[in-house]
């Protein structure tokens, strides 16, 4: 349920939509659709997923698993067919409360989250995201597991439904504050575009350089970048296979050297306008100046 075909030739991390930084989560339709004809893999973690179930009908607690937002990006909580309590966290989630930015609902935590690594999607996942949600995730299950195990000795069922009730409700409200302090964290440790205080370090901001793969693809070289100039590729080519190769991948991306060349040129061209102008307006300068000597004037 987390997957972006990682490790397949499907992997929605690598190439060209995926950006400089890994993202998988693409934003492809509309009337795009309609113009260029075309198909991109649907992640089975899509994005802009609300919710995720996974239901276990094994007694003696059947129970369903729900994360909400983007399952990669998510920690799946249980909620048992014996119990019923909701903390208001997870009770509040869709109609109006999404048109409100919300702090108090594990929702827009998630949410937050997800949205906030499409800054640097690989820095983010490798370093503070996933290990936040697998560490959660291995709480939640080995809590659940040990709550069921007693909960099984007893016999009487409303006994077993106050602890699975309070064990929902703890879940609940554990997970949306420990999301809702990495969303705090995220946005000062991603601030401006750095990564900053990694191990704890606050007196360090590092930069998260764009790969060279990257910036071979899109035609950066030793001259001057103009953005209008450069485009990726054909259709039809393995585009970043052949970026990570060192190929510029399009006719309209002009080579260092074919760029050299133009801005000589360029310049060669001017020098000559520049000098010809000059001697033109200062001959005429000086032929003024003599002519009014001759009558009797000094030149201004």
């Amino acid at each position: 349920h987390r997957d972006h075909y990682e490790g397949t030739e499907y992997d929605m991390t690598k190439g060209i939509l995926a950006g400089m930084y890994g993202n998988p989560n693409y934003e492809i339709g509309g009337d795009l659709m309609k113009k260029v004809k075309g198909q991109i893999p649907r992640a089975i973690s899509l994005h802009r997923t609300s919710y995720t179930m996974v239901a276990t009908s094994q007694k003696p607690f059947p129970k369903v698993w729900y994360a909400l937002d983007a399952p990669a990006t998510s920690v799946f909580v249980p909620f048992y067919s014996q119990a019923n309590a909701v903390d208001p966290s997870f009770g509040t989630q869709y109609g109006p409360a999404l048109q409100v930015f919300n702090r108090s609902t594990a929702f827009w935590a998630f949410d937050f989250v997800a949205n906030w690594m499409n800054i640097n999607y690989r820095n983010m996942s490798q370093e503070m995201v996933y290990p936040k949600r697998d560490e959660l995730q291995r709480w939640v299950l080995a809590e659940a597991q040990r709550v069921e195990d007693e909960a099984a000795k007893l016999t009487d069922p409303e006994e077993q439904t106050r602890m699975l009730n309070s064990l929902q409700l703890r879940m609940q409200r554990r997970v949306t504050e420990e999301w809702w302090k990495l969303a705090d964290e995220l946005i000062v440790r991603y601030n401006d575009g750095y990564y900053n205080f990694p191990d704890g370090r606050m007196d360090f901001q590092g930069g998260l350089p764009q790969p060279d793969w990257y910036m071979r693809m899109i035609g950066f070289s030793d001259d001057f970048y103009r953005p209008a100039d450069h485009y990726v590729r054909p259709a039809g080519k393995e585009a970043y296979e052949e970026a990570k190769a060192g190929a510029l991948l399009s006719p309209l991306v002009a080579s260092p050297s074919h760029s050299f060349w133009i801005s000589l040129a360029v310049t060669l061209a001017a020098c000559i306008v520049t000098f010809w102008l000059g001697t033109f307006f200062g001959k005429r300068h000086a032929y003024r100046s003599y002519s009014k000597v001759n009558d009797g004037y000094s030149a201004l």
